[in-house]
């Protein structure tokens, strides 16, 4: 099967960018092919004597460098199969002559990076494991020589050896190792080894929330005390463990401490250039005070005497404590105290006595104090783990959805799933208030919708066109497109779960089954016609899952409620079911809209393409408007009253 143009199998990353004397710019580009083969370029082009209408002429008048970096790559795609790649670094340079553009391959010994061999690390690194790039699977580029990527099924982030600074890439690398045992630095989980045997990257573990600075940018108002406390303490203590090991980080700021999925802090890309000094100790420190300023803005009126004191004293001249001084100014009980309130805030109902004999694992710190609902009403619907209510929401007077489950039926990365759901929401994806504990049971409040699921539109044979389909896919698309970049999967796309409210917004709903990315398991379904093949056969899997439940979604609306039947006896894996099943569609699909869908169900993951590359394509210019949606939950309407 031929992919449409929009469909982008390769991956051509923009990594940074410099100008050479005269008008000569280069380039840095990370290139995957479709065999996951990762080249290194450096692309050069002379824009001073720039031919009209030339490449070079064009790309002058582009002031921003990844639109710069675009251009190129549509300029030289198409050539750059015949290109013999270096082992090392391969540089391209780019002459327009005549009007056509040329692509020579350069020589550039200089330019090479001379990465270290496997064998040549000390014995102590040595026995870290070790895993070719072939087998990462590219996810997102993070910034610079930084990436999101995936090994096994679960996400990591890997950071490569830049330019020549080989020996401060081995100092860090050493510094890390000795840092190993710390909760409070990101672990190196393998070493990388490009196909020579050479050491190019580091692969290290991945915090799903994100950085310190982003979070607070972001959620600054909404954070609890209690994790600011809490990350306060965190990172004094990782610069403490740094400094009793003689380590300094020299660079700390909010950028480099992240937050993991269990909601602790972690400090990252340790500058190990700098000898252990008071000096370089006092930066530390002062950085330290800047970071915990940082975190009770905006201030809240209850942060302790004791937190400012700490505060106050990284920014003294004399005398100065230490990170060991620092780390004992917490409170003793300062733990403790988190655990209380951990528990406070998740179950208002248990007695003193009962959490005195509390032993199960405490969530991360991100649920709110349960508000008052009162007019409760269950619903004739229950999703794939618990039951639906409907309720009034008594502080606001609306209503609200509320979704119960018994203890211990969700798991723990679906509970902190949904917990950032809460924090961090979309239009396209069914608004989550809050979650709380009462009795025996986890509940969810969401946003209440008085529309239809597309099941029911199916299941009514509510007529739905191409221009819905665009829509729905879309829409679909969007909220995944949010949830990945969180670190989460749905795994449960389908028609029941993609909702229409009266005014024609289209969101997707079903909290059950999401889960942090790096804790994906197998799932038992009673109905797996909607499950992607990897899913339904055990093997690893990833985000790509939900790709393929769009596809379905999209033959679920054209074949009709008999699809899923057909689809189910087939286990979805037969190929030749699919061919068979877009060979006699009932409505002709548009030869854009039947790519979309072929691309989505492909059998192989890696080839299916993310919710973001899928949004490159054009379903805005052709989707359905909100009044054209609100029409079919208006014939839906009549239709069940006349039933």
């Amino acid at each position: 099967m031929d992919h449409p143009a929009f469909y982008v199998s390769d991956w051509w990353i923009l990594n940074s960018v410099c100008q050479l004397s005269g008008h000569l710019e280069l380039f840095y580009i990370t290139y995957i092919d479709k065999s996951n083969a990762w080249h290194r370029l450096t692309v050069t082009y002379d824009v001073g004597e720039a031919q009209p209408h030339s490449l070079e002429d064009d790309v002058q008048r582009l002031e921003d460098p990844q639109e710069k970096s675009d251009l190129i790559r549509r300029s030289i795609m198409d050539r750059l199969h015949q290109v013999q790649f270096s082992d090392n670094i391969t540089r391209l340079h780019l002459k327009t002559e005549e009007g056509k553009l040329h692509v020579d391959v350069v020589n550039d010994a200089e330019g090479a990076v001379q990465l270290p061999q496997a064998n040549s690390l000390s014995p102590d690194l040595m026995q870290l494991p070790a895993v070719h790039e072939s087998q990462l699977g590219m996810d997102s580029h993070i910034s610079g020589f930084v990436y999101r990527v995936r090994y096994e099924g679960v996400i990591y982030i890997k950071k490569e050896i830049f330019g020549q600074a080989v020996e401060k890439f081995r100092s860090e690398m050493k510094a890390l190792y000795q840092l190993r045992d710390s909760k409070h630095w990101v672990q190196i989980k393998s070493l990388v080894l490009d196909q020579r045997g050479s050491v190019k990257a580091l692969l290290l573990e991945y915090a799903g929330r994100g950085t310190l600075g982003t979070l607070l940018h972001k959620n600054g108002g909404t954070i609890p005390w209690a994790s600011r406390c809490m990350w306060a303490q965190h990172i004094v203590h990782g610069i403490q463990e740094a400094h009793a090991r003689g380590l300094v980080h020299g660079t700390l700021n909010l950028s480099h401490v992240v937050i993991d999925s269990s909601n602790h802090a972690r400090i990252i890309a340790l500058n190990n250039d700098l000898s252990l000094s008071d000096l370089t100790r006092k930066q530390d420190i002062l950085d330290l005070g800047q970071i915990l300023s940082a975190l009770v803005e905006p201030c809240p009126t209850h942060v302790p005497h004791w937190y400012r004191e700490i505060i106050r004293k990284c920014s003294s001249p004399s005398p100065q404590l230490s990170a060991t001084d620092l780390a004992a100014a917490f409170p003793e009980n300062l733990s403790h105290t988190f655990r209380l309130l951990t528990i406070e805030v998740l179950d208002t109902e248990t007695s003193p006595e009962q959490r005195a004999h509390q032993s199960s694992p405490i969530e991360p710190p991100l649920l709110q104090l349960p508000l008052k609902y009162d007019e409760l009403e269950e619903l004739n619907h229950r999703g794939f783990l618990g039951q639906v209510y409907r309720a009034r929401h008594v502080p606001t007077g609306e209503v609200r959805s509320l979704q119960s489950f018994k203890a211990g039926t969700l798991p723990e990365q679906t509970r902190i799933a949904i917990n950032e759901l809460v924090e961090h929401r979309h239009s396209s994806f069914v608004q989550i208030f809050e979650c709380f504990r009462k009795d025996d049971k986890f509940w969810v409040a969401m946003e209440n919708l008085e529309g239809c699921n597309l099941f029911s539109l199916i299941n009514h044979e509510i007529g739905l066109h191409e221009l819905h389909i665009a829509r729905v896919s879309r829409d679909v698309l969007r909220a995944l497109h949010a949830l990945h970049r969180q670190g989460i999967v749905h795994r449960d796309v389908r028609s029941d779960n993609i909702l229409l409210d009266p005014s024609g917004r289209v969101c997707l709903s079903g909290i059950d089954l999401c889960i942090k990315a790096g804790a994906l398991r197998p799932i038992s379904a009673p109905d797996a016609g909607w499950m992607a093949p990897e899913m339904i056969d055990g093997r690893p899997y990833d985000y790509k899952v939900d790709i393929w439940c769009v596809g379905i979604t999209i033959l679920e609306i054209v074949e009709g409620k008999e699809l899923l039947d057909k689809l189910h006896k087939a286990k979805a894996t037969a190929s030749s079911t699919l061919s068979d099943l877009l060979g006699k569609l009932k409505l002709p699909l548009s030869e854009s809209l039947n790519s979309l869908l072929e691309i989505c169900l492909d059998p192989y993951p890696g080839r299916r393409p993310s919710a973001e590359e899928l949004l490159q394509f054009a379903l805005h210019d052709f989707c359905a408007a909100d009044r054209d949606m609100a029409s079919l939950v208006s014939e839906w309407r009549s239709k069940v009253v006349e039933s």
